[in-house]
């Protein structure tokens, strides 16, 4: 489904990603770890169009998406979720959840678009938050709004970056079984996160990144026992 070519990114005179090269299968839940500055969030960045790779290629269905703006790689079908929540603050959580809607290449009736929202929401438990401003949700609560935007978009893929990170324990267990249900149905998923003990536990595969370059591409299990992974962890 996406494949990913010998990708590089500089800033200046320090290369963040480099050379790097992996695929990503129909309905793979797929784990990307590594110390920090290792390169993940750059990867998801390049990979939805934030960022523009140095050289590389981005492939999607068989198709370039690398260099393409970042709506224009949403509407394709691949959605993100943010390390640091993106919401609109002065809209309501409903307001929200029209925004990804109205960007999609899907003609949809406003009725339409309503029911699939409030669908979304009940699924994810904040049903009742729907006429709240985004800007008074908790750092939980502002998280399960933006996978509800990503959502809407009805995306192929689903890149999330932290999505355990800061919130409740019971929080985390929850978004860990809503990626467990919508994978289920279907979606592919690549996974970003420093908490370890949950990607290990969720992931199908794990790629580890170290100085922007793949050092281990294969299960969470192999990756406790890998040489190259536990120096970039705990060093030599």
């Amino acid at each position: 489904m996406l494949e990913v070519v010998d990708l590089v990114k500089d800033f200046g005179g320090i290369r963040a990603v480099n050379r790097l090269s992996f695929k990503v299968e129909e309905n793979e839940l797929l784990g990307i770890i590594g110390p920090n500055g290792s390169g993940k969030t750059t990867t998801i960045n390049l990979i939805s169009g934030v960022l523009k790779p140095t050289s590389g290629k981005i492939i999607f269905q068989g198709r370039r998406i690398d260099g393409l703006p970042p709506y224009e790689i949403a509407r394709r079908g691949i959605g993100r979720t943010f390390q640091v929540t993106q919401v609109f603050r002065r809209m309501t959580v409903l307001e929200n959840m029209f925004v990804p809607a109205y960007a999609s290449p899907q003609r949809r009736s406003d009725r339409e678009i309503r029911r699939k929202a409030m669908e979304i929401l009940s699924f994810l438990k904040i049903y009742h938050l729907r006429k709240e401003y985004a800007r008074n949700l908790s750092g939980g609560q502002q998280k399960l709004l933006e996978i509800g935007r990503v959502l809407m978009l009805d995306p192929k893929v689903i890149m999330m970056d932290e999505p355990f990170a800061g919130i409740h324990p019971k929080l985390k267990l929850e978004i860990h079984g809503y990626i467990r249900e919508m994978h289920r149905e279907g979606r592919t998923f690549i996974i970003i996160s420093h908490d370890l003990q949950t990607i290990f536990t969720l992931s199908q595969r794990l790629i580890v990144l170290s100085g922007g370059e793949k050092i281990y591409d294969g299960t969470p299990e192999g990756a406790k026992e890998d040489e190259r992974v536990v120096e970039a962890y705990l060093g030599e």
